[in-house]
């Protein structure tokens, strides 16, 4: 049998670093910029690839009875 340590040593902290100002044109090339998606509902197949694609990983699958369960009125979401 396993023997687990429920409070693990702390790892070193590293304190030896020097702050720098960093390069707006650098800053710009290097952060991306937020996405947005659109999930059609009614395409929605629950295979979860979204779920494992989504690089932020903000994208969670609940089952549809627990969206049920919670009593609330969803709205309605129209298609054009």
């Amino acid at each position: 049998m396993a023997v687990t340590d429920a409070n693990p040593p702390l790892p070193e902290f590293v304190d030896d670093y020097v702050l720098q100002e960093v390069d707006a044109d650098y800053l710009g090339r290097a952060v991306k910029p937020k996405q947005f998606i659109h999930i059609d509902q009614s395409e929605c197949i629950m295979c979860e690839g979204c779920v494992d694609i989504c690089p932020w990983k903000c994208i969670h699958m609940v089952t549809p009875d627990a969206v049920s369960y919670t009593h609330l009125t969803l709205p309605t979401i129209y298609s054009v």
